[in-house]
């Protein structure tokens, strides 16, 4: 019944609209496969990867994958039929002509297939080498049944994303939920929901904690896809009007996830879960506490409303980063850009740490990014050598070792160039 219900909220309201169209300027992490591996297994694979996106909605992380991983072999799966049409006509404005099943672009080599599908019954749609699903696995009735058919789907040396709500920072949209729920009349009645969401946030007393939560959320999302989409419909209703929501802390989530036979790898934003940031104050009582309880305390303090994390079939320590050598191939992340702001140029990795750079070192960033294939920290010197011969080689090898630290770039570590 759930599940019915469930599809008939995404029947009607499918998210994102289509009008926030590609939105160029959006390239999240997680979008980038190969990132993905080095990330968790210091890999970097050449060859093109199968990709899941498990409950794509309407196709904007569909589109987002497809830029990040131009060869793969995407199969892009919803609930919802018409979030999956509205999916077809974003990928058609981008330039995407439909073959048959398969969706194929003028200048990349990959695929992409949509499918309606319940990842509560998935079907057998063979093995990936990457998993994404955001935003999804909290809606789902049974979704230790959902998570245990994508765990069935992942290869042994894949990766997944999972994005999943945090619990202990949404607990004022659940009290929004639930005021809405005691209210609302006729749950199977849209109109009446949203009549009685927008009545609630609009007429509450000024300053109410409600609705300097509904006005920063709506500033929030504005920001990042616009404002039609964050005073639309279709926002109130994935955000207070949710047929099902499960809400977990971070033990909880790991408890499931190994129930369905993941490892957690690692997060996204790890620098949010380091609790000294919140308590510096207490370092003797935070190195006492094993690594699972400073979790359990960053869940309590981190103002992140979800968790985003990189899970993998098999408990696995990330391998150390390589020590920097001239010969090694240097492979740059889709998603990283050069930032202009304050009259400087600066590399933010979108997890935390961000890069201030000088003329020569943007001149570096810059021509790596140009380049069709990965190329060697040596070559690299030499085309700054060449156009700043006066720059001290201390310098750039800095600057290399803060690319390679912090994660800005991976290697081919199989592979060194000359």
């Amino acid at each position: 019944m759930q599940t019915a219900a469930l599809k008939d909220q995404y029947e009607n309201f499918p998210f994102p609209p289509l009008q926030i169209g590609a939105l160029a300027h959006v390239a999240p992490p997680p979008a980038d496969a190969r990132f993905a591996c080095w990330y968790t297994r210091r890999q970097w694979p050449l060859n093109p990867l199968r990709i899941l996106d498990a409950g794509c909605g309407t196709g904007f992380s569909t589109l987002k994958l497809s830029e990040a991983n131009p060869d793969a072999q995407i199969v892009a799966l919803d609930i919802s039929q018409n979030a999956l049409q509205i999916a077809g006509q974003r990928l058609a404005a981008a330039g995407w002509l439909q073959h048959g099943k398969h969706w194929q672009h003028p200048q990349h080599s990959g695929q992409i297939a949509l499918l309606q599908a319940d990842l509560q019954a998935l079907p057998d749609l063979g093995h990936f080498d990457y998993l994404h699903c955001s935003g999804v696995i909290h809606h789902l009735p049974d979704p230790l049944r959902g998570l245990r058919h994508l765990r069935r789907s992942l290869s042994d040396q894949g990766v997944a994303y999972l994005m999943v709500y945090a619990g202990a920072s949404r607990q004022m949209i659940a009290q929004i939920q639930q005021v809405l729920q005691l209210l609302w009349r006729d749950p199977t009645d849209w109109r009446e929901g949203l009549m009685l969401c927008r009545s609630l946030l609009r007429d509450l007393p000024e300053g109410h904690p409600f609705q300097q939560h509904y006005q920063q959320a709506c500033q929030t999302v504005g920001e990042l896809l616009g404002p039609e989409v964050a005073y639309s419909d279709a926002f109130l209703v994935d955000t207070y009007l949710q047929r099902c929501e499960h809400r977990w802390s971070q033990p909880e989530w790991f408890t499931l996830l190994r129930q369905a036979g993941f490892a957690p790898a690692r997060w996204l934003d790890e620098s949010s879960w380091q609790p000294a940031q919140y308590l510096p104050g207490l370092p003797d009582y935070l190195q006492r506490l094993s690594p699972e309880a400073r979790w359990a305390l960053a869940d309590q303090l981190r103002p992140a409303q979800h968790f985003a994390l990189y899970v993998l079939p098999e408990a696995l320590s990330v391998p150390d980063l390589p020590t920097l050598q001239p010969d090694q191939a240097v492979c740059v992340p889709h998603f990283i850009q050069l930032q202009h702001r304050e009259e400087s140029h600066w590399l933010d990795n979108g997890r935390g740490q961000q890069l201030r750079l000088d003329t020569a070192c943007t001149f570096a960033w810059q021509h790596l990014k140009r380049q069709p294939a990965p190329i060697s920290w040596q070559s690299l010197w030499q085309a700054v050598q060449q156009a700043y011969p006066e720059y001290p080689a201390t310098e750039f090898w800095h600057f290399a070792r803060l690319l390679l630290q912090h994660e800005f770039v991976g290697l081919l570590v199989s592979k060194a160039l000359t």
